[in-house]
């Protein structure tokens, strides 16, 4: 049985309890599932999508977000409608006299928090305690995902046991004035670590799509194949769409790593346009960064794996990136 076949028989037989969502049609900027992002003025909202579109660039000439801002985006063969609320008093004022015109039909909502901003962590908690009444009045129960945002690595360093006390304090203040009525996840963020913001919003996509568990299994399949240590497939926005590590310890090397290795990637492709792979060694083992194509070339997504290089097969790699490819496009 050849590589590719033993692949398609384990996702098989994975399918077999597997429901498949369907994918939402239509180009309509509101279409398919949406994700809200809310919270108070300057509290890093607009900053964190800028920092998943690579353009931080931006960040540092932003003016405050008017009112709302949408965008549409692909995500695991699903659409994806992203809602930027701006914090400004008067906007929530807004937003809290019409709950149906804005919180309405959100399938997660992401609540950020700028954490160095001690004196407003009261104000934040009053707002996200009032959007989630929002919420309860629409009939909705979407899962919340807290940002601690900028949690910057200087920040955190001056005193960090302190620093420390100081999150996990706002994360049971929020507890403790919502209650155990939602469905709460903390992250903690920082534009200056891409990473935290690339798995954080990674996190909050994969648990809206089902389709993440088949994505998944095919990667542990070929993992199990080349004796990796390690693995994470991303698409060309650079969010995860899949992941296997063998312990704790790889997941924090990759986590490390892959923001740095993906700008290289980029940078590199700018002379040699036509690269689609590059190995590097490093003391504690063997990498490979390959960009696949579907086969009609019109999306590319990207395997990274610690491996030993000679146990990498050009010719796997392609079926692997065949097999995803035919996974992500089916409805």
């Amino acid at each position: 049985m050849s590589f590719k076949d033993t692949l398609q028989y384990a996702l098989k037989k994975k399918q077999e309890v597997y429901a498949q969502k369907k994918e939402v049609p239509g180009d309509d900027v509101d279409a398919g599932e949406k994700i809200l992002f809310t919270g108070l003025d300057n509290s890093g909202k607009t900053s964190i999508i800028l920092a998943l579109q690579n353009k931080y660039s931006k960040i540092a000439i932003l003016q405050p977000t008017r009112q709302t801002e949408r965008s549409a985006f692909t995500y695991l063969g699903n659409r994806i409608t992203r809602w930027d609320l701006g914090g400004q008093q008067r906007y929530r004022i807004a937003y809290l006299k019409s709950p149906g015109k804005y919180f309405d039909k959100t399938s997660v909502c992401v609540f950020v928090i700028d954490v160095q901003d001690k004196e407003r962590i009261d104000e934040g908690v009053g707002y996200l305690k009032e959007v989630i009444t929002m919420f309860k009045q629409l009939n909705i129960a979407p899962p919340i995902y807290i940002f601690l945002h900028k949690a910057d690595p200087d920040w955190i360093q001056v005193v960090e046991d302190l620093q420390g006390t100081h999150l996990s304090s706002i994360g049971k203040k929020i507890r403790d004035a919502i209650g155990g009525t939602s469905k709460l996840f903390f992250k903690v963020t920082s534009i200056f670590d891409p990473w935290t913001i690339i798995s954080a919003f990674s996190e909050v996509l994969l648990q809206l799509h089902p389709k993440s568990e088949l994505v998944d299994h095919i990667i542990q399949e070929f993992a199990k194949k080349v004796d990796a240590e390690g693995m994470v497939v991303l698409d060309n926005n650079a969010l995860i769409l899949g992941q296997f590590y063998k312990n704790a310890g790889e997941k924090m090397n990759f986590e490390a790593i892959t923001p740095y290795v993906l700008q290289i990637f980029e940078n590199f492709r700018t002379i040699l346009k036509k690269n689609q792979k590059m190995a590097i060694t490093l003391d504690e083992g063997e990498y490979m960064f390959h960009a696949v194509k579907d086969p009609l070339h019109t999306e590319e997504r990207f395997v990274f794996i610690k491996t030993p290089l000679s146990r990498l097969n050009e010719d796997d790699i392609q079926e692997f990136g065949s097999l995803l490819s035919d996974l992500l496009s089916k409805k």
